[in-house]
């Protein structure tokens, strides 16, 4: 147990002083990439919903619970956000998957041929997350049939039921978000897509996942923080 949790210990610390070489001498570059692909889609999250209110909404109570009727303009416009986000998240990953791996090889990295490298890895990357998602999906939309289905044959029980389904289902979405946090590095590197780059992260990833399940919690606690930080 104190060999595994010390091994543990050190391939922490070795990714994060492999993180600080890559990132510390080009942190301008990655400045850069953020301003251009991340910062976008941070934006938008943040701002669309409230625009989207006060243009389609603008007498919206927030006092009442009310049960909004979108019109198909409000539904073109939510598809061509969606579009907008997962394009400048796909390039996000591109970009930023690329540089980090040229600067870990030593080789020079600039905006231009970050950018450029999108056009290699684009749809590995679009196909990728349209089957990731769709399978994701797919189960969520299996134990919410299974789910209503129970609740109509038990209604008493409806509070346990749910209580029952979030207990298995959060465990399994976890589990598949651990096994596939390389898939999009995979399209990348690799030059695999879709279902095999998913398998291919399964593949990486096996044996190590508390260590995928720890990296995936503290780079997004600590992206969120900056990013929340940078909008204040």
């Amino acid at each position: 147990m104190s060999s595994s949790t010390e091994n543990r210990s050190s391939l922490w610390r070795e990714i994060l002083i492999s993180s600080n070489l890559v990132t510390k001498p080009n942190s301008g570059h990655f400045r850069a990439l953020s301003i251009l692909f991340l910062c976008p889609v941070l934006f938008t999250l943040i701002v669309y919903p409230s625009f989207h209110l006060s243009l389609f909404h603008p007498d919206y109570d927030f006092t009442i619970s009310t049960q909004l009727s979108l019109s198909n303009f409000e539904i073109i416009a939510l598809i061509i956000c969606t579009l907008f986000l997962v394009l400048f998240y796909l390039c996000t990953v591109a970009t930023f998957t690329y540089s980090t791996i040229q600067a870990s090889y030593g080789r020079p990295i600039n905006v231009v041929s970050s950018i450029k490298s999108i056009r290699n890895s684009f749809f590995p990357l679009l196909s990728t997350f349209v089957i990731s998602h769709a399978i994701l999906i797919s189960i969520t939309l299996i134990f919410a049939l299974v789910l209503s289905r129970l609740i109509e044959l038990k209604y008493y029980l409806i509070n346990h039921l749910i209580i029952f389904a979030i207990i298995v289902l959060v465990p399994i979405l976890i589990w598949l978000q651990v096994n596939w946090s390389l898939a999009y590095v995979v399209p990348v590197v690799e030059s695999k897509q879709g279902y095999e780059s998913l398998r291919r992260s399964a593949y990486l990833v096996k044996g190590m996942g508390s260590i995928a399940l720890s990296m995936v919690l503290f780079y997004g606690l600590v992206m969120g923080c900056d990013r929340i930080y940078a909008f204040t």
